[in-house]
């Protein structure tokens, strides 16, 4: 039952929310345990656990070995019982910082890329579910290909999901703009003109003098670097 919904889930979103940018697929076999047959290196944003710190909005801060996991959209930590969690109630956190990054949460985890004045730039790279094939009675393969994905709003459906299907799941980026109270929205036309509202008609010469996909990390730092121009 949790397996149909969270795929019911993942059909409804729309083909906007798709990054052009897909880096790796992997594939899990019917009868495997999701979590545990996609690689680490897929899994996690980093190759190992590193000490991070969470700052909350009550101004306690916490240290533990953090993680970001791209399949359930959540900063997992180690605990003293070497067991991996994941952080709760997090409408409580103002910001975590893990080396050099710095993580924001609102309707999800994004990372910041670049901050300018009162506006930030950041990042999502995720893991989605992107095709799944069905194998027929004589063992021949459908596929059924899926254009959109979801941040996995039901990580608990995931956690413990075991396909009669092959399933793969691909790399996704998408990117977002934020304000002064880390309030992200993606980035497109209408959310930088919005945030920009003074430069407007700079942005629109600039967005009709070149073709930006905001979906592509290249467009989104030549933009970025015009936008720091202002």
């Amino acid at each position: 039952m949790k397996y149909t919904i969270f795929i019911s889930v993942l059909l409804l979103f729309t083909h906007s929310q798709l990054s052009a940018q897909v880096r790796k697929t992997y594939k899990v076999n019917p009868g495997e345990k999701v979590m545990k047959a996609l690689p680490n290196e897929a899994l996690y944003m980093y190759p190992q656990f590193k000490i991070g710190t969470v700052n909350f909005r009550n101004k306690n801060v916490g240290t533990a070995k953090l993680n970001y996991n791209r399949l359930l959209d959540e900063i997992q930590f180690i605990d003293d019982k070497d067991d991996t969690l994941s952080l709760g109630d997090e409408v409580t956190i103002l910001s975590i910082v893990i080396e050099k990054d710095t993580f924001y949460y609102y309707e999800g985890y994004v990372k910041i890329i670049s901050t300018q004045s009162k506006v930030k730039f950041a990042s999502k790279k995720v893991l989605a579910l992107s095709n799944k094939q069905k194998i027929g009675g004589m063992g021949e393969l459908s596929s059924a290909s899926i254009d959109t994905y979801d941040r996995m709003s039901s990580p608990e459906g995931i956690r413990d999901l075991v396909p009669k299907e092959i399933l793969t799941f691909s790399e996704y980026s998408n990117y977002f703009i934020g304000d002064a109270y880390n309030r992200f929205k993606p980035l497109n036309r209408k959310s930088l003109l919005n945030m920009y509202a003074k430069h407007q008609l700079n942005i629109e010469i600039y967005l009709r003098e070149n073709a930006v996909n905001f979906l592509k990390e290249d467009d989104v730092v030549k933009l970025i670097g015009f936008l720091g121009t202002l």
